[in-house]
């Protein structure tokens, strides 16, 4: 049997010609493919490489400029600031099929921050490599909605938030007067902090924590390590409560849980161990559970009630449904209510940053991302292709076309909220019960009577203290 070199004979002189072809060939469509990805439409500006007049209209209002910008340069562009690039994802795209395609996101970075924003360490490398390894995955199989109903944490909390709310109540048939934030956030932070953690945790830490959440980017700095600083010695105050709650039982190795802690902490505190970390370096990382368990939760729940009292007509139709018998997670409106609040504000929590060169597919485009590029992810919250007067606060919406598809309130990506089920049980929960407990009157408004505006994230983790003040008269029900 012929050889295929002798069926067709192949002088070196012609293969080499065929190679050097095949390789000018192969080379030419990479550049082609990679000029080609840089053309991702760039706004202009005033400011080349400064480009201060972008960013301050990102920063003062994000979410009718990025809706602006899509609308005239389309879901995907990049602007400067300072010298570094941003690149702009919106609605269809999104980090997760970037982060399908490529580990080259700095998916810690948002840990990063939080995690030397908990502890004074100048390299809190070890807090976060716990958290991203070990901790997200025992949050997301503990908030589980099967776990839930094992362990009856939702039942357990509807418990105890009734236990806070009568203990708002000095005397029967006395009103009480109160803001609306601080309504909000004790009442969840004692309730979920004693069923999550244990009855005895340190729930007298409220004062000191509710003061620190929204200051992540102050306290990620060394400035907050000084003894002035009240951000920076709240923090430490909450971190040393925690650590001799935690003390009895990590210096018995175990053996101890006088404190009665929780499952939960148990499972947490023994991985934090193996991953070596010290007594307060975990006790930092609890109070990293602590923000993400509340700030954000606190922030939707905060215009939730926002929308639904300042309107008569909803207010009634919200009060009806809350006092109707039948079982909680039943109530469309209340839940409509929510989703909406979700969509309402933009967060400036899905960003990453390439930690390398990137070419990435997008909707069969290939996009070259150059090393330390910044990339800010927006989802379709406020897209009007997706939502009618997406700028329009409507606590029906998801009542009316419950195929809507649902906002991203929790994240997107790897950094999706891992407690998002039990979040979203613990604001129906609130606003049911507080319904069911009160007669509310919003008695008064900071800004009187003016439309409530576009709310807008004001940190890494919202500070709700800083919006419009709104004060409730809560008169209990019989």
């Amino acid at each position: 049997m012929a050889t295929w070199d002798e069926l067709l004979p192949v002088s070196p002189a012609s293969l080499a010609a065929v190679i050097a072809v095949v390789g000018a060939s192969l080379f030419y469509c990479r550049t082609n493919r990679r000029n080609k990805t840089d053309n991702i439409p760039t706004l202009p500006t005033w400011f080349p490489w400064i480009g201060i007049d972008n960013a301050l209209r990102l920063f003062f209002n994000p979410t009718s400029f990025l809706e602006e910008m899509r609308k005239q340069h389309g879901p995907l562009f990049q602007f400067t600031v300072l010298a570094s690039r941003i690149i702009v994802l919106q609605h269809p795209y999104n980090l997760r099929a970037l982060e399908r395609q490529s580990r080259a996101l700095s998916e810690h970075l948002p840990i990063e921050v939080v995690a030397k924003a908990s502890s004074e360490l100048p390299n809190p490398n070890r807090i976060t490599n716990a958290i991203m390894t070990t901790l997200s995955r025992i949050v997301e199989k503990e908030f589980s909605s099967g776990r839930m109903k094992v362990t009856g944490l939702r039942s357990r909390f509807h418990e105890a938030l009734g236990k806070e709310m009568d203990r708002l109540v000095q005397a029967p048939n006395i009103n009480t007067q109160i803001p609306l934030c601080e309504f909000i956030r004790e009442t969840i932070y004692r309730a979920s902090c004693v069923v999550v953690f244990g009855p005895s945790f340190p729930i007298q830490t409220y004062a000191d924590f509710k003061s620190t959440g929204g200051q992540l980017d102050f306290l990620s700095t060394w400035a907050s390590r000084m003894p002035w600083s009240k951000a920076g010695g709240a923090r430490r105050r909450v971190i040393e409560a925690i650590a001799e709650y935690v003390r009895p039982w990590w210096e018995s190795s175990g053996m101890s849980n006088e404190r009665q802690i929780s499952d939960f902490m148990v499972e947490s505190l023994t991985a934090m161990r193996e991953c070596g970390l010290s007594l307060q370096e975990s006790a930092s990382a609890i109070l990293c559970y602590l923000w993400g368990f509340h700030n954000n939760l606190w922030f939707h729940l905060y215009w939730t009630f926002v929308h639904i009292l300042a309107d008569n007509e909803t207010l009634t139709a919200v009060e009806i449904e809350a006092r109707d018998s039948g079982n909680l997670g039943r109530r469309s409106l209340i839940q409509s209510a929510i989703w909406e609040a979700m969509r309402w504000p933009y967060l400036p929590q899905q960003v990453r940053r390439a930690s390398e060169d990137l070419n990435v597919c997008l909707e069969g485009i290939y996009y070259w991302i150059p090393k330390g590029t910044w990339i800010l992810s927006k989802s379709f919250n406020h897209d009007s292709r997706v939502y009618e007067d997406p700028f329009e606060f409507k606590v029906d919406r998801f009542y009316n076309n419950p195929s809507l598809p649902k906002p991203k309130g929790f994240g997107d990506g790897v950094h999706t909220c891992k407690g998002m089920h039990f979040a979203l049980h613990e604001m129906e929960d609130h606003i049911v019960t507080s319904f069911r407990k009160f007669d509310i009157k919003l008695l008064k408004r900071s800004r009187g009577d003016r439309t409530i505006p576009q709310s807008e994230a004001n940190a890494i983790l919202p500070d709700i203290s800083k919006f419009e003040d709104f004060t409730l008269e809560l008169h209990p029900r019989a």
